[in-house]
């Protein structure tokens, strides 16, 4: 599940690089097995902006909560935009097979 999700800088000005971050929380009740690490697509105004994984493949143990974040992107945000909508898929290919899939998105 991802608990949160959010951009740094918090409001980036047009053409300023951006770092999406989830923290992921493994909501099941068995740890996600060894060898697959965890991937988020994050998503603005719902459109595919950048792609990130945990980076490691040790099980996520029930409860336990990590940060997935993406390397500074460069990110086209309009200059007369006041929000937007940011978005977050988890395990966008099925590398957890079982797992429930609507907990993954954000």
């Amino acid at each position: 599940v991802a608990d949160t999700i959010r951009t740094e800088p918090a409001n980036p000005k047009p053409g300023e690089p951006v770092t999406f971050v989830a923290n992921v929380r493994n909501a099941g009740d068995g740890a996600t097995p060894h060898g697959v690490s965890v991937a988020a697509v994050f998503y603005v105004n719902g459109r595919y902006t950048a792609f990130s994984s945990s980076g490691d493949d040790k099980p996520y143990a029930p409860g336990e909560v990590r940060e997935v974040r993406t390397n500074p992107v460069k990110f086209d945000v309009p200059g007369d935009t006041k929000a937007a909508l940011l978005g977050c898929v988890l395990d966008d290919i099925n590398r957890l097979p079982g797992e429930r899939d609507k907990m993954n998105n954000l």
